[in-house]
């Protein structure tokens, strides 16, 4: 809920036709404006994967980062990664960001 009361997602069909409402996209297009910031969420997100994708120690975590899937059997049942490091790849990555 934003500080209104109101869901910061909403989905609904009105006149037969599909309307959204995202309070975090107009937020956060609302704060990269105030800082002079012209690239999208998606820029964001692209970016963030990379930059876990070229450390060797956190390479691991950028599908987790983009909300993947597991893929593999393995994956799916026998292995769960480590909520600890994944931590520590997210502080990383937002030092370096300057995003902390």
């Amino acid at each position: 809920m934003n500080r209104n009361g109101k869901p910061l997602w909403n989905e609904r069909e009105k006149d037969g036709k599909y309307c959204l409402n995202s309070n975090v996209r107009s937020a956060f297009f609302r704060l990269a404006k105030a800082a002079g910031i012209r690239r999208g969420l998606k820029y964001l997100r692209k970016t963030a994967a990379s930059m876990l994708e070229t450390q060797s120690e956190y390479a691991a975590y950028a599908p987790l980062y983009l909300g993947h899937s597991p893929r593999t059997i393995a994956a799916k049942h026998y292995i769960a990664p480590s909520q600890a490091r994944f931590d520590d790849a997210l502080a990383w990555l937002g030092k370096e960001l300057g995003i902390e």
